[in-house]
């Protein structure tokens, strides 16, 4: 029945059932499924230089928002995307930065894990993920030559069977790229690390995110500065707090930030309004469409375009839409606050007494 709502593929009704069980609403589950088809795979590099042991990181469990180090926000992040890719059905692959060893050409279950229910059980194939990211504690490595690994998994990539689908490459990372295993990121290094990604991008249908794991201005500042001058498909994303709080800088605080939104950002995304809600406030056409994907229950909320429409029927849409946690208040809210929707929504146009007495002719 759902599937059938919100034009899904009855072939897809387990994975609709499983995402929305799983916290997803059934509008933005809808998408991922019909994203799905467009995807070839998603592939993770996750750091693991010693740096990520610094206690500035992270994590979300159930409702408590916890710090802890790096690294740890690093594997929850991993086991997370590895979960919303045995919902949606679409791989993942899962590297890690500085392995304890390396083979010339990229080996399954020894330099990546692959995440996939078309080949096996997602769960034994996560328990994988778990000793993969265990037997490369940060403890014992050190550097973090990203540009080396990026040729890896090219390698990886030519090997696949990707049909002129999208790659979703999601670097997540604690630092800018570094050649030598100390010291500052030199002019050297950065230039490699943006021609690796731009000759990745030229070779393959591509997305590229960046989910940083750090507090540190200058390393923000180097990725943010990529982001502007590269020209890339990119987009940098933060811990789910701090997307939030830029979000609402943006002008988009009218929306929860939940964790189901965070998680899809941090995958990656074919909808550009998922990257545009961190960079600038929403368009009115764009808001209905963006607070579509978060309302509605058993039945999908068709909102209309027309700005001074939109308001009305978001206000009836919440009364069965389900409560979220909010990572600005640290608790359930509404998934749309009305009040601040309201706000960025132009007000009905007043009529004047020339076209009242008017009408009364």
């Amino acid at each position: 029945r759902l599937c059938e709502l919100y034009g899904v593929s009855h072939r897809a009704m387990d994975k609709m059932e499983g995402l929305v069980k799983a916290g997803y609403p059934p509008g933005l589950a809808a998408l991922l499924l019909k994203e799905a088809e467009q995807i070839a795979v998603r592939v993770y590099l996750l750091d693991n230089s010693k740096s990520t042991l610094t206690q500035d990181g992270h994590v979300l469990v159930g409702e408590m928002y916890r710090s802890t180090t790096r690294w740890e926000e690093i594997k929850a992040m991993a086991l997370q995307q590895a979960e919303l890719a045995a919902l949606t059905g679409v791989p993942a692959e899962f590297f890690i930065l500085n392995p304890g060893t390396r083979s010339a050409t990229p080996v399954e279950d020894h330099d990546f894990i692959r995440i996939d229910p078309a080949i096996g059980d997602p769960k034994a194939q996560m328990g994988k993920l778990v000793s993969m990211m265990l037997e490369n504690d940060p403890k014992v490595r050190n550097g973090s030559n990203l540009s080396a690994r990026l040729g890896n998994i090219g390698q990886r990539l030519d090997a696949l069977k990707l049909d002129g689908r999208t790659v979703m490459l999601v670097v997540v990372c604690d630092g800018a790229p570094r050649a030598a295993r100390v010291g500052e990121t030199t002019d050297k290094d950065r230039k490699q690390f943006v021609d690796v990604l731009r000759q990745m991008s030229l070779a393959y249908r591509m997305y590229i995110v960046v989910r940083l794991c750090t507090d540190e201005d200058k390393e923000v500042q180097f990725y943010n500065e990529v982001d502007q001058e590269a020209e890339l498909p990119m987009d940098i994303i933060d811990d789910i707090v701090g997307e939030a709080k830029e979000i609402e800088e943006a002008g988009n605080g009218w929306f929860a930030y939940s964790p189901a939104l965070h998680r899809c950002r941090e995958a990656g995304m074919v909808s550009p309004l998922f990257d545009a809600i961190d960079e600038r406030q929403l368009a009115a056409p764009e808001i209905s469409i963006f607070a579509g994907l978060l309302l509605g229950n058993a039945t999908p909320v068709d909102l209309p375009r027309e700005p001074t429409e939109i308001l009305p029927v978001v206000e009836e849409a919440l009364k069965t839409s389900c409560p979220v946690w909010d990572p600005l208040t640290q608790r359930r809210v509404s998934p749309i606050d009305k009040a601040k929707l309201a706000k960025v929504l132009p007000a009905p146009a007043k009529k004047s007494m020339f076209s009242f007495f008017s009408s009364k002719k």
